[in-house]
């Protein structure tokens, strides 16, 4: 059996804050610069495989994945579907995927092979020593964020970051990366910052820390383990998940993994906002109902005590018997979600979010707390290379909280779901098409309405929730159109993010009357060393 190390990475960025995607080259996580909910190039690539056939009967809603599932899916790819078939933007993602996995793919069109493209996966040394395997890289850059209003307001900061890990044989491995973020002019908005940074207690001389990945992931024949920290994800959502999203600070969990068929099945065990005792457990539940059909059920619980409970540790045990039997006041939620491929190039998608559902009238009028997302994504053959998406999503008022303090559905002050939070939703429109690697422009309408309601308000006997408009109170409301250009400058190792929003807000802070609009230019250049 070999033993690989990895020695760990150094990263030097300087990173803008931006409304579109951002790019994260060196490893196979969340990079959420400016949108938390984003998905990162490596997630993005099997968005497209799975929407374009190349793997049927393949959907990977449950996020992070291994580095081996990653290279199955490659390998799969290479195997089936021949070069013919290939365009240009499945032969830059399979080229990238290629060499960051160490797979052989057949001969492709040099101009979009990373090593002519610019991109060698943030690599300075590769190396083998008495068994060991390693690498060490790291990447430069810089950027900001500029917004025009009244009066200007710029934001400028750098970000170090370090990554690691240690793989014992095929089956063990060890990883951790921790990233820190400099300041140098106004702090931007909160959700310009990675949760892992908002939720830090302190800063040192302005700079922010953000351990987001230290975990051990042991794999088995059947089943898969990781401990410790890492970023998780349910949820077939482009811009938005309802049960657990990347909006929240990374989890420390136990995490068991396993597959039999066309069934798959996800439990874990977490804990969050350690001062308070509390803790979020879940488990889901996939199946591959055909090779263009998936349905996954989930449940999570939110739960305070003063030790953890060994029941909800019980990966298979329904949340719901054991609440109902012990009448406790744990908070638990459900979804539903799914999606359908009706021919290759297009797939749909949707989630359906149940916190709690009134299947009787007492109290009367208490609230139903529900969410939904619908979305598509659509491949058209007779352009490759762009890539259409919509999606909508809602989220009733008084969704995700509890009548006990301890028991909302946060982490560390955070929504674990919906990012906009409760009596909120978003219509999301994106075109992009991939001209060549160093160009790649896009264009997006991002439509956002938030109620009054809060996600830490109780509901009161005596208000009727269902006949309250949705969203209620006064509507903040907010239109923006963006242009986006990403890409990776040929025979450089270079990655650009260029972006230009223009957004118009309505009721401000959900004040009537309060208005405003904004001009806001992003930018961000890297050099991977």
């Amino acid at each position: 059996m070999k033993t690989f190390v990895i020695i760990s990475v150094i990263i030097l960025n300087t990173i803008s804050v931006g409304a579109g995607l951002a790019y994260q080259l060196e490893n196979v996580t969340l990079e959420d610069w400016a949108v938390p909910w984003q998905q990162d190039w490596a997630y993005s690539a099997l968005d497209h495989f799975v929407t374009k056939g190349y793997l049927p009967g393949h959907s990977y809603r449950e996020r992070p994945i291994t580095e081996k599932e990653f290279a199955e899916a490659v390998e799969l790819i290479i195997k089936n579907i021949p070069p013919t078939r290939w365009d240009k933007l499945d032969r830059y993602y399979l080229s990238r995927l290629s060499e960051l996995f160490n797979i052989p793919i057949p001969e492709t069109d040099s101009s979009l092979h990373p090593k002519t493209s610019g991109y060698i996966p943030g690599y300075l040394l590769v190396g083998e020593d008495q068994g060991f395997k390693y690498h060490i890289g790291g990447s430069l850059g810089g950027g900001g964020m500029l917004t025009r209003k009244d009066s200007k307001k710029d934001t400028w900061f750098a970000e170090l970051g370090l990554y690691g890990g240690v793989a014992l044989g095929e089956r063990i491995v060890l990883h951790d990366q921790i990233r820190v973020r400099r300041v140098f002019k106004d702090a931007p908005g909160p959700y310009d910052f990675p949760a892992e940074m908002l939720t830090a207690s302190q800063d040192w001389a302005g700079f922010l820390p953000a351990i987001e990945q230290a975990y051990a992931n042991m794999d088995f024949k059947y089943f898969t383990l990781e401990l410790g920290r890492d970023q998780l994800l349910w949820g077939p959502g482009y811009r938005s998940a309802l049960l657990i999203s990347l909006n929240q600070p990374s989890l420390d969990f136990f995490r068991l993994r396993t597959h039999f068929g066309r069934i798959s099945f996800e439990s874990f065990v977490s804990a969050i906002d350690p001062p308070s005792d509390t803790y979020l457990s879940g488990h889901r539940i996939s199946f591959r109902i055909t090779d263009r059909a998936s349905l996954s059920a989930s449940e999570v619980i939110i739960f305070a005590e003063q030790g953890l409970l060994l029941q909800y540790f019980n990966p298979i045990i329904p949340y719901y018997v054991l609440q109902w039997n012990q009448k406790d006041q744990d908070n638990i939620l459900w979804s539903l979600d799914g999606e359908y491929r009706p021919f290759d190039g297009l797939r749909v998608y949707g989630e359906f979010l149940i916190d709690d559902f009134q299947y009787e009238s007492n109290p009367p009028g208490a609230p139903n707390k529900l969410g939904l997302t619908v979305g598509g994504q659509y491949l058209p053959s007779f352009l490759p290379g762009l890539d259409l998406r919509l999606e909508y999503s809602r989220v009733n008022r008084y969704t995700y909280t509890h009548i006990f303090e301890r028991n909302r559905y946060l982490n560390r002050d955070r929504c674990i779901g919906f990012w906009m939070g409760p009596d909120a939703d978003q219509l999301y429109a994106e075109l992009s098409y991939f001209f060549a690697p160093w160009l790649q422009p896009s264009l997006y309408y991002d439509r956002q309405r938030k109620g009054e309601g809060r996600i830490t308000e109780t509901w009161q006997e005596g208000i009727d929730a269902d006949g309250l408009p949705f969203p209620s109170g006064i509507v903040q409301t907010t239109d923006a159109f963006g242009v986006t250009f990403s890409g990776e400058p040929m025979l450089w190792r270079m990655d650009y993010y260029l972006g230009l929003r223009l957004e118009k807000t309505r009721n401000l802070g959900n004040v009537a009357g309060v208005n405003q609009k904004l001009l806001k230019l992003y930018a961000m250049l890297r050099f991977n060393l």
